[in-house]
């Protein structure tokens, strides 16, 4: 008998932390793996899709930003090892 950490509780959700008797137990499916394929098979409303979507939206223009940032950073680091390499060679 192998016993797994994960299986469907009363309400139908997938809990990572129940016992199940008949999980399976290939070296190529991970629980976690197995876990998250039975999470991810419940419908999402449309409430969820729009949170989801404004989501998306927030992290990616963050990131955005965060890339104009280090574009600033790596543009002023190529200004300074210039003036290094000035100093350095004394042209």
């Amino acid at each position: 008998m192998v016993v797994g950490l994960h299986a469907q509780n009363v309400t139908g959700r997938v809990s990572p932390l129940a016992v199940c008797t008949n999980c399976e137990t290939s070296t190529r499916r991970t629980l976690t793996m197995e876990w998250i394929r039975r999470a991810f098979r419940v419908p999402a409303s449309e409430s969820h899709v729009g949170f989801v979507l404004v989501l998306c939206l927030f992290i990616m223009s963050a990131m955005s930003l965060a890339l104009v940032w280090q574009a600033e950073i790596i543009a002023s680091q190529r200004e300074a090892i210039r003036w290094l390499e000035q100093l350095k060679l004394g042209g």
